[in-house]
């Protein structure tokens, strides 16, 4: 997929080369995020910044954004909490949209770039900093209104996807209680399915700390 996606950058003409750094910036992000997984953790890193280089030949700070989440991701996954931290919340200064008139993907990219700041920040006893990550997060949330696809990465974001990771920053902070409450605000079918399953984890640990 890289090689075919580095051909059609070399070989297609003007018109379709908006379209060619944009996918081409997408195959980086999606075997770094498998490299992660795999903990390939330097060879993620680099996919990462090739990432990064092919979403700058694009006018899309959704897909940015979603590249640097990658690397919150992967730099969470190391326990550096402080730079996932500072990565994130550099990206969301820089990328902040006009609510006016951002469309929905650079408001979804935005609301995880700020919630990519939360999760850090929660493991990291920043709670102060934890807060108002949410906070913007459920504003650009807000905005969007209703569940549904969103930005190139997660594919999803909305008021369930707020609720899906406030349940998980009370059960990091270990307050099952709230964890609970707030899980009912989850609509169905939550998406994306990944952040559910973390979601249902969270309620079952918050179940058996309340016994």
């Amino acid at each position: 997929m890289i090689t075919q996606a580095q051909v059609a950058v070399t070989e297609f003409g003007q018109e379709q080369q908006l379209s060619a750094w944009a996918q081409l910036a997408r195959t980086y992000l999606l075997a770094a995020s498998l490299l992660t997984q795999l903990r390939k953790d330097d060879l993620a890193y680099h996919t990462l910044g090739l990432a990064l280089d092919a979403a700058t030949h694009v006018d899309d700070p959704g897909l940015v954004g979603s590249v640097v989440c990658g690397e919150t991701w992967l730099l969470m996954r190391q326990g550096r909490l402080n730079d996932a931290i500072e990565v994130a919340l550099n990206a969301s200064v820089r990328l902040e949209p006009s609510f006016a008139r951002a469309d929905r993907r650079h408001l979804s990219s935005w609301g995880w770039l700020n919630l990519c700041v939360a999760g850090p920040a929660a493991r990291n006893n920043q709670l102060d900093l934890m807060t108002d990550a949410m906070r913007r997060a459920s504003a650009a949330a807000a905005r969007i209104e209703v569940d549904g696809p969103g930005n190139q990465q997660w594919s999803s974001f909305g008021p369930s996807v707020i609720a899906m990771r406030q349940t998980e920053m009370a059960a990091v902070i270990g307050d099952p209680i709230t964890a609970l409450r707030v899980a009912q605000r989850v609509a169905a079918p939550p998406r994306p399915a990944h952040t559910h399953h973390r979601f249902r984890l969270d309620m079952a640990s918050a179940l058996l700390k309340l016994r």
